[in-house]
């Protein structure tokens, strides 16, 4: 896992579209390491999409609240997450 963020770029905006089998604490370092990695880029607009990562079932409330608020401070990022998967 410690393997440099790679992202896309499309016009003015980075994504970070991961592929892999993980735990959700993985998934979760993930997420936080390409927030941050965005940061110190000083990439302004940045997509996360995590379709792409398996090996965990959907994340329980109390996990979804503890990566808000324990995950590095999103300043004004705006997070969305399908209520189901689309096709891959």
């Amino acid at each position: 896992m410690g393997e440099a963020i790679r992202f896309e770029t499309i016009d003015d905006i980075a994504a970070f579209r991961p592929r892999a089998t993980v735990s959700l604490d993985e998934a979760i370092w993930l997420i936080k390491s390409a927030i941050e990695s965005a940061r110190e880029r000083k990439i302004r607009q940045l997509i996360i999409d995590t379709t792409g990562l398996d090996g965990f079932g959907a994340p329980s409330v109390a996990s979804r609240h503890l990566l808000a608020r324990e995950g590095p401070a999103p300043r004004a990022v705006q997070c969305r997450s399908p209520s189901s998967p689309g096709p891959r």
